[in-house]
């Protein structure tokens, strides 16, 4: 098999778009045809558990040919230790999907610990309670005799002696 090379996929035109281009090492290339021109996704085609598959590779001409071509290289040498590229690559989606979602859990976390008990207290008044005169009666209290006193504590280092 030929190696494809930017000249020849830079002659393919728009009319071409369906055919399947050829390249070493079970690289597959569908031609596809956009209002900016045309694309090519490239596949890696390899066998695994006696079944016949394919991993996406890329696009050109989003990606360079030798992007595409060193992600099959990395498929193969995955194939080479015993483990499904495919596989391998839902498992590091995964992975990543998972970090941020911790990432995302701890800043939420960290900014419940820092808020204070003012901030609490404006939260509860505009969300969680509604009586009969607006809430002028609480927020006179708190106004008189909570806020002046704790209302800048954070929340995390409230202590029994300060709600006393």
């Amino acid at each position: 098999m030929a190696k494809l090379t930017v000249k020849k996929l830079e002659s393919i035109t728009a009319d071409q778009h369906g055919i399947i281009l050829r390249d070493d090492g079970n690289l597959l290339g569908k031609v596809g045809k956009r209002k900016s021109g045309v694309t090519i996704s490239f596949y890696y085609r390899y066998k695994w558990n006696r079944k016949t598959r394919d991993l996406s590779c890329g696009t050109w001409p989003k990606n360079t040919l030798s992007e595409i071509r060193g992600i099959r290289d990395r498929a193969k040498l995955l194939l080479s230790e015993g483990l499904d590229p495919g596989e391998a690559k839902k498992a590091a989606r995964i992975e990543v999907q998972n970090a941020v979602a911790t990432t995302i859990a701890e800043a939420a976390q960290s900014s419940a610990e820092m808020l204070t008990i003012s901030d609490l207290f404006d939260k509860w008044i505009t969300d969680g309670v509604n009586r009969e005169d607006n809430n002028r009666e609480l927020q006179r209290r708190f106004g008189k005799d909570v806020i002046p006193f704790i209302g800048k504590t954070p929340i995390k280092s409230l202590t029994e002696d300060d709600l006393l």
